[in-house]
């Protein structure tokens, strides 16, 4: 390896240091990998067992820095390495010059540089990929067989890592069987039993969930339960039930289209055209190539997004754009020989330009650098770690918390399991609150405590009666059942869960003891999981808020209200409550302002809910909220003695969502105001037909007869 090259990798290290989270990232699995890696426990399924096992090594290796910055350097390492073996696999075939231009332009791309900077499994996967493209390219130079096993163990060795690594191998093996010098019966043999051999890392699991850790995710110590585990068959997330709830195929489009969006701001227009030509070039001069690569790119890229059919909304295209590094590195490699065929076209026909291609690739690196810097740079991102002290300081000692999105709960997971605080405090995922291993789990820990399933009305009941010693919380991300028989009470970032005869006392911890580090504005950040954060906060400022607002408690509920905007000024409901505010003050004036910054965000989420193909039901939801803006609108504007504005805000209520009936009956209140009986059975025999039990408007739709039988008399 040259001094150049060393030099390069030296310094892209240095900067993925640089802008390394300084503890617990705010990303996806994080905080449960972390813990997961302390304890060796058994992590969600399929286990990880090689990420646990090298996260943990690497732990006790590393003599400085809290656990979870040792997992986000881990995270920077494997992406050096991955750089290394993308260089090395084109050592001898190309020059040094055409190989490092792409390898830049992939190492400061926002993807690979974010996902180097937190503690997850998906650079350790790319090494992995890297590295068995390499003993494959040394394959091809003389087709010995001992690089084909080494390659089969490598291959099942790294699926211990991550799984999707499958999606990269059929091509491959393809190439493996086609164009080997006499692979023989026993050729194939050998390199599946060393493939298992590999493979077999999986028995960490079993053996250590037989040993009953902390964390024991399915408890897979028998062979039922390892295969469950590792088939996943016991495994379903949010985003894999939400994708079942679309017609097969139906998002492929939108996710083809922010794959290639994704490929273009990552690589610039130079990256796009460099691996057609590569594709180009590999198939006329190197067909084994060609088929192992394009067989990985087509498996983990178009068929992966035709199969995952995630809606394109923020958060599942977070989670699908994670998977893109796979077929990011296979672009890489067409991109190498895309460009050295590039340099072969300019050298015989224009080689003055030769220098001008050299250059331009190289600003386009800088350009890369430049523009994913600020974004990247999460050096002073304690947002996950000040998230989890929050909500410890909101459940106090001896209560149960019950949370459900992955970030939020697992880096509670990290403060009690690896930071050692707060241990007498139960933290509930709600999720998981349903699985028999989960029970079990929770049971050895807090043998004192009911921790049964969250999933009705009776389950939230049993929770708060039987454990008469806890308090038991919620966040604003669970969803809780038994409003008629529970009594919800703000307490910051979660509330008090009682029975409606004994609610809880307020008290507003989150402007005298919280600890707050950065910028909270929801907007302010491009990655989706900060941002999440954040808007947990703004949640809670809007439920104090309402909590003030039912007690008449104006001035408290304004501030909250107004603090919850600030957090995210796309959160309507906020707005919508202080116009009403203004509204029962009869300050009818300002309770218009706010009602139309409501109208604002609104229209953007039905906008919104467009672009990201919500369901139906959810997009009927936000109409709804929509059209209930516009009563209200419509009932100021009759305050302000504005009937015709109040009669087009009913007018809206109806072109928004025509079954609200409530507008149909207020059109009709101001039509009756003016004697025009025609309007008025128009507009109430419109609100009985769509709700035949309405008997408000049933009663005056007889009435507005009997006084137009009397006009026209």
């Amino acid at each position: 390896m040259n001094f150049k090259l060393t030099g390069l990798l030296l310094v892209i290290f240095g900067i993925y240091l640089y802008t390394l989270f300084p503890a617990m990232a705010p990303y996806r699995d994080s905080g449960e990998m972390v813990s997961v890696i302390q304890t060796l426990g058994v992590a969600h399924p399929p286990g990880y067992p090689l990420y646990i096992i090298t996260g943990k090594t690497f732990n006790l290796l590393m003599p400085f820095g809290n656990s979870a910055y040792k997992a986000n350097v881990l995270s920077a390492f494997a992406s050096i390495l991955t750089l290394l073996f993308i260089y090395l696999s084109f050592r001898k075939q190309f020059s040094g010059n055409y190989v490092l231009g792409p390898v830049l332009l992939l190492a400061f791309s926002y993807l690979q540089w974010y996902l180097s900077v937190v503690s997850e499994m998906y650079t350790l996967n790319t090494f992995f990929a890297a590295l068995i493209c390499y003993i494959y390219f040394k394959w091809l130079e003389n087709k010995n067989a001992r690089l084909m096993y080494l390659f089969s163990f490598i291959a099942g060795l790294a699926l211990g890592n991550r799984m999707d690594l499958l999606l990269i191998l059929p091509g491959f093996f393809l190439t493996f069987l086609f164009f080997g010098k006499n692979v023989r019966f026993h050729n194939i043999i050998t390199a599946v039993l060393l493939f298992f051999a590999g493979f077999s890392v999986f028995f960490y699991l079993p053996v250590r969930s037989a040993q009953f850790p902390v964390i024991d995710w399915n408890h897979p110590a028998t062979l039922q339960k390892l295969y469950d585990t590792i088939s996943r068959k016991s495994h379903g997330s949010t985003l894999d039930l939400l994708s079942t709830q679309y017609a097969k195929g139906e998002n492929f489009p939108a996710g083809m289209l922010f794959y290639f969006k994704h490929l273009f701001y990552g690589f610039g227009f130079i990256g796009l055209p460099l691996g057609m030509l590569g594709m180009y070039k590999t198939y006329k001069a190197y067909r084994p190539v060609f088929i192992a690569l394009i067989t990985a790119f087509i498996i983990s890229c178009p068929v992966f997004i035709y199969l995952g059919n995630m809606p394109p909304n923020t958060h599942a295209l977070a989670i699908l754009e994670a998977h893109f590094l796979l077929p990011n590195l296979i672009y890489v490699y067409f991109m190498i020989y895309g460009t050295v065929y590039l340099f072969e076209l300019v050298q015989l026909k224009l080689p003055v330009f030769k220098n001008a291609i050299i250059a331009l690739m190289y600003m386009f690196v800088i350009i890369n650098f430049a523009q994913n810097f600020k974004d990247l740079n999460k050096r002073n991102n304690y947002f996950t770690y000040d998230f989890a002290r929050n909500t410890f300081l909101s459940a106090g000692p001896g209560s149960i918390s019950v949370l459900k999105e992955d970030v939020q709960l697992f880096s509670l997971w990290f403060r009690q399991l690896v930071l050692k605080h707060n241990r007498d405090s139960i933290v509930l995922g709600q999720g998981l609150s349903g699985s028999l291993w989960y029970e079990e789990m929770m049971r050895k820990g807090y043998p004192d405590a009911y921790v049964g399933p969250l999933r009705n009305e009776d389950d939230w009941l049993n929770l708060v009666r039987l454990n008469p010693k806890r308090n038991v919380l919620v966040s604003t991300d669970a969803e809780l059942a038994g409003f008629s028989r529970l009594s919800v009470t703000p307490n910051g970032l979660l509330a008090f869960v009682s029975e409606q005869k004994k609610e809880m006392s307020a008290y507003n911890i989150m402007d005298e003891l919280y600890c707050y580090r950065g910028k909270y504005s929801y907007f302010e950040y491009k990655e989706f999981f900060t941002p999440d954060l954040i808007e947990d906060y703004s949640k809670s400022r809007h439920r104090a808020g309402y909590f003030y607002m039912i007690k008449k408690k104006y001035l408290q509920a304004q501030k909250e209200f107004l603090t919850a905007l600030a957090y995210n000024n796309k959160f309507p409901v906020s707005a919508f409550h202080l116009g009403y505010i203004y509204f029962d003050k009869g300050d009818y004036a300002n309770a218009m302002k706010y009602y139309s910054v409501a109208e604002g965000i609104y229209k953007y989420q039905v906008e919104l809910a467009k672009q990201y193909n919500t369901l139906e039901e959810v997009r009927n939801s936000i109409k709804r909220d929509l059209g209930e803006l516009y009563i209200n609108m419509g009932i100021t504007q009759e305050r302000l003695n504005n009937d015709n504005k109040s009669l087009q805000y009913y007018s809206n209520a109806i072109d928004i969502y025509p079954s609200m009936t409530k507008a149909y009956f207020n059109k009709s209140v101001v039509y009756w105001k003016r004697k025009d009986w025609l309007n008025v059975i128009r507009e109430l025999e419109t609100a009985v037909a769509i709700e035949p039990g309405y008997e408000e408007a049933r009663k005056y739709l007889a009435i507005a007869r009997y006084q137009q039988s009397q006009a026209q008399k």
